[in-house]
């Protein structure tokens, strides 16, 4: 168990933010593949058709599908006393990578380490996607959450390291998910982090936001 400690700040540490690999891509992809099996046995009559239907199906949604768009079903992040341990995919083969680990439940070897010394500044970033899908038709009104999460609105804090580059701590998963809080505790993560002097930068006062509880959308926009 782990042993949760209150900074000066007022953050829960360690603080974890996200969703970590289940099973859910493989009894997704199993269904998958056993419906339209069946539904080809229906139409050939043929058990080998079936059967064929059925694993080329099951290999689409768990080689292709889940890991084409890996970062937006699941990922997280943990802030700890002295860094930040986060998974990210930034390439097909990782992603295929990451998913069978998570699929055995070792998904933590997937894991990078950021210490804030190593951190310049961080800025809170929200963007509005152009479409709409919730609008397309009824029953879409779940379908960047639950459906096609990666049609989210990206929502994220932009770490830049002292040696310039950038990772993406991701808030959407949680905010979108109704899992509000990790959207509610960006004060005191904010605090946390110039408590570590590093710089926060806010340009849409999404911290301002969170302390009045307000959606985040209609407060910027």
């Amino acid at each position: 168990m782990l042993n949760h400690k209150i900074n000066e700040k007022g953050l829960e540490l360690p603080f974890f933010a996200g969703r970590r690999i289940n099973k859910t891509p493989l009894l997704f992809s199993l269904l998958i593949g056993v419906v339209f099996g069946f539904i080809g046995y229906l139409v050939t009559e043929s058990i080998t058709y079936t059967i064929l239907t059925a694993i080329v199906l099951f290999s689409l949604v768990i080689f292709i599908y889940y890991p084409l768009y890996l970062n937006s079903f699941f990922n997280y992040w943990t802030m700890d006393e002295d860094k930040i341990m986060y998974v990210s995919s930034n390439s097909y083969q990782q992603s295929v990578k990451r998913l069978l680990e998570g699929l055995c439940g070792n998904e933590k070897n997937s894991e990078k380490v950021i210490f804030y010394q190593d951190i310049k500044e961080i800025s809170i970033v929200y963007k509005r996607k152009v479409m709409d899908v919730s609008k397309t038709f009824t029953l879409t009104s779940y379908a960047p959450t639950a459906y096609m999460p990666y049609l989210r609105d990206p929502f994220y804090i932009n770490v830049l390291t002292k040696d310039n580059a950038i990772i993406e701590l991701d808030i959407s998963l949680d905010y979108f998910k109704n899992q509000k809080r990790t959207y509610l505790s960006l004060p005191e993560i904010c605090d946390y982090f110039i408590g570590k002097g590093i710089l926060v930068k806010d340009y849409q006062n999404i911290e301002q936001a969170s302390k009045e509880e307000a959606k985040i959308d209609k407060y910027i926009y």
